[in-house]
């Protein structure tokens, strides 16, 4: 008996001393990442909204924008939802190519 109240007592120490996640930890696990990318294969404006509803169909992008005269795309996305490995295999599948992702924010 004496052993499982010293057990009880000495849990529930270790709860209490577990450290919370301070308000700054949970913006940053929520923060969205903004990449730009090159894609090519892109001839119109046709292929510019293939491009960019291919990618804003997925779950936690926030804003796409492609251009056709830089042949980039800039995609803000939530990395906890969606990852740019996601992002290139949407583009891809629609037959375009992505190159050179890089991390802009």
């Amino acid at each position: 008996m004496r052993t499982t109240i010293l057990l009880a007592i000495l849990l529930a120490s270790v709860i209490a001393c577990k450290p919370k996640a301070s308000s700054d930890q949970a913006v940053a696990s929520n923060a969205a990442v903004t990449v730009e990318m090159g894609v090519t294969g892109m001839h119109c404006m046709g292929c510019v909204e293939t491009v960019r509803s291919s990618i804003a169909q997925l779950q936690g992008i926030d804003t796409v924008l492609v251009s056709l005269d830089s042949a980039r795309a800039t995609v803000t996305f939530h990395p906890q939802q969606v990852d740019t490995a996601k992002i290139r295999d949407a583009v891809e599948l629609n037959g375009y190519k992505i190159s050179g992702i890089k991390t802009v924010q």
